[in-house]
């Protein structure tokens, strides 16, 4: 049987950037570990105690040279690893991903709106109108469609508790927050299909808060949403119709009237430009 792999696939073109900040970091913590490690054994090897009822030497004032190597020590180490990584650390997060607005004024940007529920992640892709929260949406349920190669912009949001959208095949992590909506984006780069997944424990049914992500040729995507935005005006002119013809039915047998498909398709906000973490 293969051996599972170390970490998913990287479909996304900036994903890149968190594997090097997880590389860098293990081989840096891998490094020390081994010098301080080297320097115990040392000193249980070379700094035992003499033979058995000898005479330790009174201990005295630490001078200032046992004082200044072990500060010097450690700010030359400080300088020298973990300022250049929080430097590129910082210059990735504000110049990269943090820059959302950036991302939504490129072409061909793909805008999606997700609100977190336990435990299902519904999903919004604006229809032929261009706008949020109109008739003509494309919804779906624990399935994102995304196009190769354009960026692709996610705004998330919970409708109960504190919920954590993880793409691992895209290197994305966002927390969804009752009350508030958080922005991020991503750009794929490579055909595939990956996994969605909740990393923040949000109930007895936390682990099956689960979807999928497919990467499709732009034309396909381009098409799956315009179909999609055509039968949800269909959908909801048969349900207007049907409204307006019973005004008061009762919902079928067994259908709590909470999830009736026109309700379910009435989530949605008006969406934020530019909106940040």
């Amino acid at each position: 049987m293969t051996p599972p792999a170390a970490r998913p696939p990287d479909l996304s073109a900036e994903g890149w950037r968190i594997d090097r900040l997880l590389d860098g970091s293990l081989a840096i913590a891998a490094v020390l570990a081994a010098l301080a490690l080297g320097y115990l054994l040392y000193a249980a090897l070379f700094w035992r105690a003499g033979r058995a009822g000898e005479a330790r030497p009174a201990p005295r004032g630490a001078s200032w040279r046992q004082i200044l190597v072990p500060v010097a020590v450690t700010t030359a180490v400080f300088a020298a690893v973990d300022v250049p990584l929080f430097a590129r650390a910082t210059r990735d997060l504000h110049g990269t991903f943090l820059a959302v607005g950036d991302a939504e004024r490129a072409p061909g940007a793909v805008r999606i709106e997700i609100s977190a529920q336990r435990w299902t992640w519904n999903i919004r892709y604006a229809g032929l109108d261009g706008r949020f929260a109109t008739d003509d949406d494309v919804v779906t349920m624990n399935d994102l469609r995304v196009p190769l190669g354009r960026p692709v912009i996610v705004q998330l949001a919970s409708s109960d508790v504190v919920h954590s959208l993880f793409l691992p095949g895209f290197r994305v992590k966002l927390d969804a927050v009752p009350g508030r909506v958080h922005s991020t984006w991503f750009r794929p780069a490579a055909l595939g299909r990956s996994e969605i997944a909740c990393t923040e424990h949000c109930g007895v049914h936390h682990h099956l808060m689960r979807g999928a992500v497919t990467v499709m040729r732009p034309d396909e995507f381009d098409r799956w949403v315009a179909a999609g935005s055509r039968d949800a005006l269909r959908i909801a002119a048969e349900d207007r119709r049907a409204r307006a013809e019973e005004p008061t039915r009762a919902p079928p047998d067994g259908v709590d009237p909470a999830r009736d498909p026109a309700a379910a398709r009435a989530w949605g906000w008006t969406w934020r430009h530019g909106a940040g973490r």
